[in-house]
C-alpha cells in the first residue's frame, strides 16, 4: 500500500514545493520586470524629448538586453537592463536559464485603450530546475512576467486655477503673454483689458479652452483663437492640488542679511525672521524646503540661483511674501519629494495678498497659493509654470510651459512615468 501510494504522495509535496517555488520565482521575475520598465520609462521622461531616436530609446521588436549591461547606460532601455540586474535578471543568467527582453515605442502601445506619449515593456524569463514533480519527467518549469510603463508628457503650456467663486473677478489681465496648452480655469468672473492669452492644441487629441465660470468682460488685450474662450460654463473648478504635507518647523536659521560676497549659499531650513538679498554675485539657495515661520523673503539686489535638486519656499500663516524688487531670482522646484514640483506654496486658510514682479524674476515649477489674491508680473523669459491662487491679477510676465507634480490632480498635467500594465 506504501509503494501504491508513492506518486500520490509525491503528486502532492510537488503540489505544495515545486507550485510554491514556481510562484515564489515568479513573484521575482515580476519584480525584476516591473522596476526594469519603471526605470527605463523615468530615464526616456527624464530626456524631455520623447521622440524615438531623439532623447530616447525606441524597439519595434522584442530585443534581448546585453549579458552585461554597459554602466552608465547608453540609453534608457539599458538602465532598465541594469535595473533588472540588479534584481538578479540578466540574459544568459544562471546557467543560460534566464532572458531579459524589451520593446519600446511612441505608437502600437500593447496595452489597450491607453494614450501614453511613450511606452517601455519589460519580460523577464526564468527555467528552474523542478523537485520533487522530476519523478514525472519535468525537468525544468519556465515562469516569466513582464511589466509595461508609460511615459506621459504633459501638454505644451501653462495652467491658471482662480479658485474665487462668483461674483469675484477671480481672474484680471491688464498685461503679459500667456501661452497654455492645458487652460485656464476661472472659477468666478474674469476681466481682460490687455495682454495676450493664446489657447490652442495640448497635445495630439486635445484642444485647451479658457472656462470662465461666470462672466468675461474683454476691453481689450488678445485671445488666440477667441473661439477657446468659454464664458458662462456654471462649471465648479476646484483646486488641483492635494496630499501636499507642511514641513515640520526645526531649529531657526537667522535671517542671512546678505548684502555683498561671491558664492555664497543658504542653506535650507526654517527662517522664523525670513530671508533678506540685497547684493552679491553667485549666490545660491541650497537645495531642500525653505520653512519661512516668520518674515519675508525678499530680494532687492545681487543675483541668486537655485542648487542643482531644486527648492521649494514655503510661508507658514504667520509669514509674509515673496517679494523682488532688484537683483536677479532664479527659483526652480524640487523634483520629488513631499513638495514635488511646487515652487512657491503660501499656506493658511485666512485670505492674504501677494506679488511675484519683476523682469529679473524667472520661477520654474508650481506658485501654490490657494487663499491669496496674487499679483503677478512675473518675468520676460518663458517660464515652467502653474499657478493656483484665490484671485489673480496678471500685468506681465511670460508663461510658457506647464509646471506639474505629483501631486496635481482634478483636470491637471499628471505628466510621470507610471506601470500602466
Amino acid at each position: 500500500m506504501v509503494t501504491l501510494s508513492l506518486p500520490m504522495m509525491f503528486g502532492l509535496v510537488a503540489l505544495v514545493v515545486d507550485v510554491g517555488w514556481a510562484y515564489w520565482r515568479q513573484e521575482a521575475c515580476k519584480t525584476a520586470a516591473q522596476s526594469a520598465a519603471e526605470a527605463a520609462g523615468r530615464a526616456a521622461q527624464l530626456a524631455s524629448n520623447l521622440t524615438c531616436g531623439s532623447g530616447v530609446a525606441c524597439a519595434a521588436t522584442t530585443t534581448n538586453c546585453p549579458s552585461s549591461p554597459t554602466s552608465p547606460p547608453s540609453n534608457n532601455l539599458i538602465a532598465g537592463c541594469l535595473y533588472a540586474q540588479v534584481n538578479g535578471y540578466t540574459s544568459g543568467g544562471n546557467n543560460s536559464r534566464q532572458n531579459v527582453s524589451y520593446s519600446a515605442g511612441t505608437s502600437n502601445n500593447p496595452v489597450s485603450g491607453n494614450t501614453a506619449n511613450y511606452w517601455v515593456r519589460f519580460t523577464v524569463v526564468e527555467k528552474i530546475p523542478a523537485l520533487f514533480i522530476s519523478v514525472l519527467g519535468v525537468n525544468f518549469v519556465t515562469v516569466s512576467a513582464n511589466a509595461t510603463s508609460g511615459v506621459y508628457g504633459g501638454s505644451p503650456g501653462g495652467c491658471v486655477y482662480v479658485l474665487a467663486p462668483p461674483p469675484n473677478n477671480g481672474w484680471t489681465m491688464s498685461g503679459g503673454t500667456f501661452s497654455t496648452g492645458c487652460g485656464i480655469k476661472v472659477n468666478g468672473a474674469a476681466v481682460m483689458s490687455g495682454g495676450i492669452i493664446t489657447l490652442g492644441s495640448g497635445n495630439s487629441s486635445s484642444t485647451t479652452y479658457m472656462n470662465v465660470r461666470s462672466t468675461m468682460t474683454q476691453s481689450g488685450g488678445i485671445i488666440n483663437p477667441s473661439s477657446n474662450l468659454l464664458a458662462n460654463t456654471g462649471v465648479t473648478y476646484s483646486d488641483p492640488i492635494s496630499g501636499l504635507t507642511a514641513p515640520t518647523a526645526g531649529t531657526c536659521l537667522p535671517n542671512p542679511n546678505i548684502s555683498g560676497g561671491i558664492g555664497t549659499v543658504i542653506p535650507a531650513g526654517t527662517y522664523c525672521s525670513g530671508i533678506s538679498i540685497s547684493g552679491g554675485v553667485n549666490l545660491q539657495l541650497g537645495s531642500g524646503i525653505f520653512d519661512i515661520t516668520g518674515g519675508s523673503f525678499t530680494v532687492s539686489g545681487g543675483n541668486l540661483t537655485t542648487a542643482s535638486g531644486g527648492a521649494t519656499l514655503y510661508f507658514g500663516p504667520s509669514a509674509g511674501n515673496l517679494s523682488v524688487s532688484g537683483g536677479n531670482l532664479t527659483l526652480t522646484a524640487i523634483t520629488g519629494g513631499t513638495t514635488d514640483g511646487v515652487a512657491i506654496w503660501k499656506d493658511g486658510t485666512n485670505l492674504s495678498s501677494a506679488a511675484i514682479s519683476g523682469s529679473n524674476t524667472t520661477i520654474n515649477g508650481i506658485i501654490y497659493m490657494p487663499h491669496t489674491a496674487l499679483s503677478y508680473s512675473g518675468g520676460n523669459t518663458p517660464v515652467n509654470q502653474t499657478i493656483v491662487a484665490y484671485t489673480l491679477a496678471m500685468s506681465g510676465g511670460n508663461i510658457s510651459q506647464p509646471g506639474t507634480s505629483s501631486y496635481q490632480n482634478n483636470g491637471g498635467i499628471n505628466a510621470g512615468t507610471y506601470l500602466i500594465q
